[in-house]
């Protein structure tokens, strides 16, 4: 830890206008730092009061960097992680890579395709093989790179001082308190795919030429769209709205910094332009540089609202919304950001907005990051989304304290001496740093002991670092499998690939997770794909999984081609294990018939069933009128919606916007009418959804089909 944070590696800007705790006078000396005289008490010494905060806050951040450790540590040796995201969605392509496949080619990753490789020299240090291996990867990796962001940016904000243990106690304790557990990966590795933002902001406030600070800004930029491509796509427009900024204050107050951030931001463009392709073409040679950049720019964009951002999916469907108390908490740090925001660009407006130079024009640069980071808010209305912004904003407030912009509560320079707030921020902040380091220490305690009783006492009858689900997955999973093949080769295809995979060592011919088959030419690939293979095994998830009738509901055509050509051998947990028919491959059924529109073009009754519920497939013809299409992101927004009603199968469906043709299930009910209803939920006027014909097939029943009908328990995952 003291070498992170208290090595005397670093070099600072001039601080004599900061105004530190201890209200110290600093000056730069060429050697570090020298200390002037205490403005407080004369006479009074403020070794033993300085050594009880920094000593504090020192406890506080081993304790803290310890229980995450340990907490890594605890995930990867007694593993109980969802069979879908999360742990899996590393694993995978980490394996992938340990067997020589080629990211782009052979490997897509949701959230830059650098972050496999990343976790892969952990990965390797620990065997590269096992879900332990990739688990302690994935959680110290994490750890680590938290710990590295946290340690550069508080010593370029603070400098070389004892004071830096303290700036990021402040900055630990106020994440824990907007966001616990920030250093954990996660099930999308948010604090990873965030880092080199604050690296940047770090690297913004080195004493170094200008040329050679914009370069080196635009490599961490670079290295920013490897290793979380929309963190860098917000970095480089909140780049660009600063320069943006300055120009107009140029145009306004005549200023001439509008031409340096101009060629600041020329620099940091081509430098990051070429680290990401030198960083890329290295990882996935040219070829599959391309194809990853494709699949993050233009095929995963194209299923970001109407895919991932549909029910049962919280999104921002009409302006009423916007009054919500889900909608107000969640976009609640975007509107501090924007107030920060105006704040500081009204205080710097009489000065020069100059990057690299000014601490405005950083905290300008920061807080608009945050903001654009959040946009995926637009998509899905979840809180982890806003987790960059939240963390940016600690480092902003440590910014504006250490500039001396802001009131604050000084720590006394002697405990028994003075009086008032800044004794009482001193004892308060000595309270929480002792309270929060014993709290720690006693989880990580009551931890060890629990891990260390269930390695020694339990006798697992698969492995002894599984939880007792996986435990039972695994064992009856791959009994059933082993027992029931009857090719000599072995071939399995999961919607989502996870151990079962790894026990028989083989790795799905498409896309690891149905869900990364993103964009129209990947989806049908993976169809192609999945019929040419004709896999013996197919393994899906059980209703219990709560997004499982989203999935089957916008995937139909997959689940449909396994109703039709496999059977199911058993519920095994969390998963359906189905096995192929005997027979050639059988294409789904085309005998669809016309359903007339009901009281209104966008309102249909289908045909009552009678009997016994049976399984339906809606096909639907329609186009789609959005004026605002052209627009990125905000363009995407509206929703178009097929509204089902009397039938406990009752999810709305989501329309892709880029067809004309589309089909789902529906469960009809015995003796009940099912209506259909369609429309969009959108901000913006003028959009429309024409529906020119609806048909729909009722399936031959066949016990399987009961696999789609609705699931009345409690969800689990």
């Amino acid at each position: 830890m003291y070498a992170i944070f208290g090595s005397p590696g670093f070099t600072m800007q001039a601080l004599n206008t900061w105004h530190l705790p201890c209200r110290i006078d600093m000056t730069v000396a060429s050697k570090g730092i020298s200390f002037g005289e205490s403005r407080g008490l004369p006479g009074v010494s403020t070794e033993i009061p300085d050594r009880y905060v920094v000593c504090a806050a020192q406890v506080f951040l081993a304790t803290w960097v310890f229980f995450y450790l340990f907490h890594g540590l605890t995930a990867a040796l007694s593993f109980d992680g969802f069979p879908v995201n999360g742990p899996f969605q590393l694993f995978n392509p980490l394996r992938r890579i340990a067997a020589g496949q080629v990211g782009g080619r052979d490997i897509v990753f949701f959230h830059g395709i650098g972050l496999p490789y990343l976790h892969y020299p952990l990965f390797a240090l620990f065997g590269a093989k096992t879900l332990v291996a990739s688990e302690l990867s994935r959680q110290w990796t994490s750890l680590m790179l938290f710990v590295l962001s946290l340690a550069a940016f508080t010593r370029a904000t603070l400098g070389r001082t004892k004071w830096v243990w303290v700036g990021a106690a402040l900055c630990v304790m106020s994440m824990e308190a907007v966001f616990p557990a920030g250093p954990e990966p996660g099930h999308s590795l948010e604090s990873a795919r965030s880092t080199m933002p604050i690296v940047v902001f770090a690297a913004l406030q080195l004493p170094i030429s200008e040329c050679r600070k914009a370069s080196l800004t635009g490599c961490c930029i670079g290295l920013a769209f490897v290793f979380g491509t929309e963190h860098a796509i917000s970095l480089v427009l909140a780049l660009i709205a600063v320069v943006g900024l300055s120009m107009l204050q140029s145009f306004i107050r005549r200023a001439s910094v509008s031409i340096a951030n101009c060629r600041f931001a020329m620099i940091c463009l081509v430098s990051a332009t070429a680290t990401a392709a030198i960083v890329l073409v290295s990882m996935c040679g040219a070829d599959g540089a391309l194809k990853s950049i494709r699949y993050a720019l233009i095929e995963l964009p194209n299923d970001q609202f109407w895919f991932f951002g549909s029910p049962p999916m919280p999104f921002l469907g009409s302006w009423k919304d916007i009054f919500s108390r889900h909608v107000s908490l969640t976009f609640l740090p975007t509107y501090v950001a924007c107030g920060i925001l105006a704040w500081i660009i009204i205080k710097a407006w009489k000065n020069s907005l100059q990057i690299g130079r000014d601490w405005h024009a950083l905290a300008a640069l920061m807080l608009i990051y945050g903001i654009l980071s959040g946009v995926p808010l637009l998509g899905i209305l979840s809180r982890h989304y806003v987790f960059a912004l939240a963390r940016t904003l600690v480092f902003v407030a440590l910014l504006v304290w250490a500039n001396g912009s802001v009131p604050r509560f000084p720590f006394p320079q002697s405990l028994t001496q003075w009086r008032g707030w800044g004794r009482l921020a001193t004892v308060v902040f000595l309270l929480v740093c002792i309270s929060s380091s014993l709290l720690l220490a006693g989880k990580s305690a009551t931890r060890s002991f629990q891990l260390v009783r269930n390695l020694r006492t339990e006798s697992p009858s698969y492995c002894r670092f599984l939880d007792s689900h996986w435990n039972r997955f695994m064992t009856q999973a791959t009994h059933l499998i082993d027992s029931s093949r009857q090719r000599s080769r072995l071939s399995i295809w999961s919607t989502y690939s996870a151990l079962l995979e790894a026990h028989y060592q083989v790795y799905s011919p498409a896309e690891d997770y149905i869900i990364h088959a993103a964009g129209p030419q990947r989806w049908q690939h993976y169809m192609d794909t999945f019929r040419s293979v004709n896999p013996e095994f197919v393994t899906t998830m059980t209703p219990v999984f709560s997004f499982e009738e989203w999935l089957q509901n916008e995937r139909w055509e997959f689940f449909e081609e396994v109703l039709d050509n496999y059977e199911p051998l058993q519920t095994v947990e969390h998963a359906i294990i189905w096995q192929r028919k005997r027979g050639p491959w059988q294409a789904p059924s085309q005998n669809f018939d016309a359903v007339p529109p009901d009281s209104g073009f966008d309102r249909y009754a289908l045909p009552v069933v009678r009997g016994s519920d049976r399984l339906g497939v809606v096909r639907i013809r329609y186009t789609m009128s959005n004026r605002w299409g052209w627009i990125p992101i905000l363009g995407k927004m509206p929703r178009y919606l097929a509204t089902i009603q009397g039938t406990p199968r009752n999810l709305a469906v989501s329309l892709p916007p880029y067809l004309s043709e589309f089909e789902f299930p529906i469960q009809l009910p015995a003796g009940h009418q099912v209506k259909l209803h369609f429309a969009v939920a959108s901000l913006l006027p003028d959009v429309e959804l024409r529906i020119h014909a609806v048909q729909v097939k009722v399936l031959d029943w066949q016990p399987s089909d009961a696999s789609v009908f609705a699931y009345l328990g409690q969800h689990r995952y």
